[in-house]
């Protein structure tokens, strides 16, 4: 499971950690920087997990930092991997910038260049920034929906974001609403085994029962930009049809506010009967509370224990 990998992937590296650095990123030239190899996600959800993890997408803006990234993914196995780095130009093309409104530097040494290409060049609408081994880690324009792992700096707040991971909340948990929440954009798996996930991470599937914390969980969703990603929550009707129960046994509150509609205004969920006994938030209807089948693959959404 890609819980068994993280820990693997971070005690390894922990030889490189010097104090500058919080766990789990590691010192890297001047930079603290986490290598998400477990992850292959898309460009907003990369960010999501980097913010989770008290940082930002890498941004390199000097010819040394971006030196001592390449040699390290070379002298640390990464070699294989495909990074995404904190650039875009989707607001005015051809402008690059980090989410801070930094510039990015262009060409030699930092972009790939053959005869007669020159990245970037946006070939497809390519607005993202990626490093891949396949150009020899040289940066290169590409779709934001493309796969890559993310590639975190620490303690890098963006000017277009105001949430971050308070030290009342571990790492991946930012705090929401009074609970210590973890959205895991980066596994895709059925209800047990979405549980399972959030027990690696000392953790439950979410149980919101508070309209306040459905509010701010929906907020999140669209600040981080992962509100086309639909969650599993902590409740079911398993045991006996039509009895909504959280993990915990509590009961789920039924109706409005908290429950939503699939396509027919006039029939609120829950309506899938026997066939759909498990509780999520539907990102086609607004992420409010919709009854799903259990082997459907979504995002774990995790609550940390004891709350």
């Amino acid at each position: 499971m890609w819980q068994t990998v993280i820990t693997l992937c971070l005690l390894a590296n922990l030889s490189g950690v010097r104090a500058t650095c919080t766990y789990p990123y590691v010192a890297v030239g001047e930079k603290c920087l986490f290598f998400a190899t477990m992850a292959d996600i898309q460009y907003s959800e990369a960010r999501q997990m980097c913010h989770s993890m008290g940082g930002e997408l890498a941004a390199v803006l000097t010819a040394t930092q971006f030196k001592d990234i390449v040699y390290y993914i070379y002298d640390y196995g990464y070699s294989g991997q495909h990074f995404w780095l904190d650039g875009t130009d989707s607001a005015v093309e051809g402008q690059w910038q980090t989410s801070a409104g930094l510039p990015l530097p262009m060409g030699t040494p930092f972009w790939a260049t053959t005869y007669g290409n020159i990245e970037p060049n946006n070939k497809e609408n390519e607005d993202c920034l990626e490093i891949h081994p396949a150009r020899n880690y040289y940066m290169n324009d590409i779709t934001c929906d493309a796969i890559n792992s993310p590639l975190c700096e620490e303690d890098v707040v963006s000017s277009s974001r105001n949430v971050t991971a308070p030290t009342s909340c571990p790492r991946p948990y930012v705090e929401l609403a009074g609970l210590c929440l973890a959205f895991i954009t980066w596994a895709d798996q059925g209800w047990a085994e979405a549980r399972q996930t959030c027990h690696g991470l000392s953790g439950e599937l979410a149980a919101l029962t508070d309209i306040e914390q459905l509010r701010a969980v929906y907020l999140y969703l669209h600040q981080e930009s992962i509100a086309f990603d639909s969650f599993w929550l902590g409740g079911s009707d398993i045991e006996q049809e039509g009895s909504w129960k959280w993990t915990d046994g509590e009961p789920v509150i039924m109706g409005t506010p908290f429950w939503g509609f699939k396509e027919n205004i006039n029939s609120q969920q829950p309506q899938g009967g026997t066939a759909e006994n498990c509780l999520y938030l539907d990102a086609q209807a607004g992420h409010y509370f919709s009854d799903g089948d259990c082997e459907l693959l979504l995002n774990p959404l995790c609550m940390l224990e004891g709350q």
